[in-house]
């Protein structure tokens, strides 16, 4: 007994290590898993805030368009292209990540006062968006 208090602390505590692995190992794990399920939670919570932020700006500027077009009685048109407006919103490392306005466009697809259609611009079929409501 007195040899055991006479060892010196890094055996002791080697010793104690080596005694209680498999529960060091389990609580490092769990740990871990808590630590991912925390951060896609809170991922998964920001890609939700992040895309109702960038859907209200898509109804805030075709709206603001489509009033623009009918004030000025002009001959400019009333859709916006839907590429233009996800260059135009999107941040650069943004645009990598397509989930973000996969989401958009499904608000955006939800919503009855904004019309989704093709359209040939300059040769190209390009989808529109237009104001409604």
């Amino acid at each position: 007994m007195s040899a055991e208090l006479h060892k010196p602390l890094l055996c002791r505590t080697c010793q104690w290590m080596y005694k209680h692995l498999l529960h060091m190992l389990a609580v490092s794990a769990l740990l871990i898993g808590l630590m991912k399920v925390l951060w896609r939670i809170k991922r998964r919570r920001s890609l939700l805030t992040r895309t109702e932020e960038l859907y209200e700006q898509v109804c805030e500027i075709l709206e603001d368009n489509a009033t623009m077009v009918k004030n000025s009685k002009s001959g400019d048109e009333k859709w916006v292209v839907a590429s233009w407006l996800r260059d135009h919103l999107l941040l650069p490392r943004e645009r990598k990540d397509a989930k973000i306005w996969k989401k958009v466009e499904e608000l955006i697809l939800e919503d009855s006062r904004i019309s989704q259609y093709p359209k040939l611009i300059k040769g190209e079929s390009k989808i529109v968006l237009e104001w409604q409501g």
